[in-house]
């Protein structure tokens, strides 16, 4: 049995997947682990994934993302007292179809555990308080590269480009006669009609 680990749903493999947490039973205090087990409900068995690559930790967060199909892991300790470190920064994505790990690096805001994890429908990570070594904390912050595909520097998720196929359409571009809302206001083609002849 484990405790403080983190845990998510993978719908494509119909798995629960439970990554790393506090190895501990009645008679032994334990430690922090790298296990990854898979729980099949529909079997109510278990197996083990990949290890998790990472130092051995446990309260850490642990998200899914939609649009990726990736298992997020983010922050958390490998020391037992509450608050105290190491914090660790780093994040890491499981695969759940291919039972493979990949690092994504350091969390740029830096180390933490206990904070709780989740994507937005934009696939961004969004992680939320947690313990950064001065006590808990209200950190909110967010990881990810939100939708720019057209490249004009506005992104779906967080600024409202309401076209992102079309590098002239976004918030406070300007407007065009052409038939489409430029501007993301409602409007189209505002300013056009001077004399009001339609």
């Amino acid at each position: 049995p484990v405790f403080g680990a983190g845990g998510a749903w993978d719908p494509t493999t119909g798995r629960i997947i439970v990554i790393a947490g506090w190895g501990a039973n009645n008679s032994n205090l334990g430690g922090p682990t790298t296990v990854v087990q898979r729980y099949n409900p529909s079997t109510n068995t278990w197996s083990y994934g990949a290890p998790f690559p990472g130092a051995a930790r446990y309260q850490h967060a642990v998200a899914r993302n939609d649009q990726n199909g990736l298992i997020y892991v983010s922050g958390g300790s490998s020391s037992y007292l509450d608050g105290t470190g190491p914090r660790f920064a780093d994040v890491w994505t499981y695969n759940p179809v291919t039972n493979a790990w990949a690092s994504l690096g350091n969390n740029p805001y830096g180390g933490n555990r206990e904070a709780g994890g989740a994507f937005d429908s934009n696939g961004v990570l969004h992680l939320l308080g947690g313990n950064a070594g001065a006590g808990p904390t209200t950190r909110q912050e967010r990881l990810g590269t939100p939708t720019d595909a057209d490249g004009d520097g506005v992104d779906v998720a967080c600024e409202g480009d309401c076209n992102d196929a079309d590098p002239t359409v976004y918030p406070g571009a300007p407007e065009q006669c052409d038939g489409g809302d430029n501007d993301c206001d409602g409007a189209v083609d505002e300013g056009f009609d001077a004399d009001g002849d339609g």
